[in-house]
């Protein structure tokens, strides 16, 4: 039996008798837009405790500039890894998680600050802005976190992430009395116990799963890059815009996995925050854990910045990440096409493989301005990096104009 199709007069078939193609609605825009591009940066892993404003930089980074949210994801990962590859001792205890993911936090005196930036200066680590991790004011702290105001008698001091391999302690807390049922902290029978409490953490399963159904949708829209797309667009077809973000996604997924995600961050006793809670002002509560005392405070934190193995290690795996992140989606665009220019002269290209090139290889520059901004103000970050957003609008613009152009297509069997 023959049926007959009306085929509307401006369907095209681009040389495939098995493909029809009909001019996009606006519907059409925002589903490959969305699936494409945004969805893929919604799948950006967090810091512990970050706030609204941190969140929506780094997404706008991803979305424009996607190298940045796969090597953020990759530098996340490396630092979860990287003590646990380098120490007999295995960080599994709920403290040594929440430090490895970066969900610790200690006062120190921005004096001892300055000299561990002395002893530690021209490491490994240091080339990716990684030596001393200042926690912004606008992190969640769980507690109160409040420092005295600096004077002639009150050093200033810093918030810093506590390095993975600092020693920790559980923090000591008085004994319930049990007739009492009650803290008594006056009482002389009550001993301080070491107490590991469980932090709060979770595993981020709607992410895992966009992240799972983004990969496969990356793969599905590369692999249909079919017709003479590549014919018409060369190494500028927009089906291969999504490589970069398919390898975020993948990067995004393989640390969401691993790495547990916290919700706010913790505070960890260190002398500083004593000394500092002595001056007026100063309020500091939801301690979890402490410094090991036995030990001389300023030699632990600089030799925690630096070891040599550790240093090493998270320099070499960044450097291989960041290799990876930059040359991998032009390497497949490249395989795709062989970097013809293709025959519509009318598209183009040429904003296309700014946003790939530019996307890709300068996520070292958008990692280097997130690290002034966190030392100045967060707004910087934008003021930095916002040029490099340039390509990827006008990249927008031009897969618009190519769907326009192209059609979206459906094959069907002949």
């Amino acid at each position: 039996m023959n049926f007959s199709v009306a085929v509307p007069p401006n369907a095209q078939n681009h040389g495939d008798p098995g493909l029809i193609c009909l001019p996009p609605v606006w519907t059409d825009y925002f589903i490959f837009f969305a699936t494409n591009y945004i969805a893929h940066a919604a799948t950006l892993i967090t810091h512990p405790g970050e706030s609204l404003q941190e969140t929506l930089i780094a997404t706008a980074n991803a979305l424009f500039i996607p190298g940045s949210g796969a090597l953020r994801a990759f530098r996340f990962l490396v630092l979860y890894l990287s003590p646990r590859l380098t120490r007999i001792e295995r960080r599994t205890t709920p403290l040594g998680q929440a430090a490895r993911a970066g969900a610790l936090c200690m006062v120190v005196d921005e004096r001892i600050i300055s000299d561990a930036m002395q002893e530690t200066e021209g490491t490994p680590r240091f080339f990716f802005g990684e030596n001393i991790r200042e926690v912004p004011r606008d992190r969640t702290i769980y507690g109160v976190c409040k420092f005295p105001e600096p004077g002639p008698r009150v050093p200033k001091y810093r918030l810093v992430e506590v390095p993975p391999n600092m020693p920790l302690r559980p923090w000591e807390t008085h004994a319930l009395s049990a007739a009492a049922g009650a803290l008594d902290s006056d009482s002389s029978d009550t001993e301080p116990v070491p107490v590991e409490m469980q932090l709060s953490k979770n595993y981020n399963i709607p992410k895992i799963l966009i992240s799972i159904l983004q990969i496969l949708w990356g793969i599905v829209t590369l692999y249909k890059t079919r017709g003479n797309q590549i014919a018409l667009y060369g190494c500028g077809a927009f089906g291969l815009t999504v490589a970069p973000y398919a390898i975020m996604s993948i990067i995004n997924l393989a640390t969401n996995l691993l790495r547990p995600e916290y919700a706010t961050m913790y505070l960890v006793h260190s002398p500083e925050m004593g000394e500092a809670a002595l001056h007026e002002g100063a309020e500091f509560r939801g301690i979890v854990a402490s410094l090991d005392d036995n030990r001389t405070y300023a030699e632990d934190f600089t030799g925690a910045l630096n070891i040599q193995s550790d240093n090493l290690l998270y320099f070499i795996f960044n450097l291989l990440g960041y290799l990876v992140i930059a040359i991998l989606p032009i390497a497949i665009v490249g395989g795709y096409t062989h970097f013809q220019s293709g025959s519509n002269v009318k598209i183009q290209i040429s904003w296309i493989i700014g946003w790939l090139i530019i996307g890709c290889v300068s996520t070292l520059w958008v990692r280097i301005s997130a690290v002034y901004a966190a030392t100045v103000h967060p707004l910087w970050e934008v003021v930095l990096v916002i040029p490099l957003w340039i390509p990827a609008i006008g990249g927008f613009v031009v897969v618009a104009e190519m769907l326009k152009d192209f059609g979206i297509c459906t094959s069907f069997d002949r």
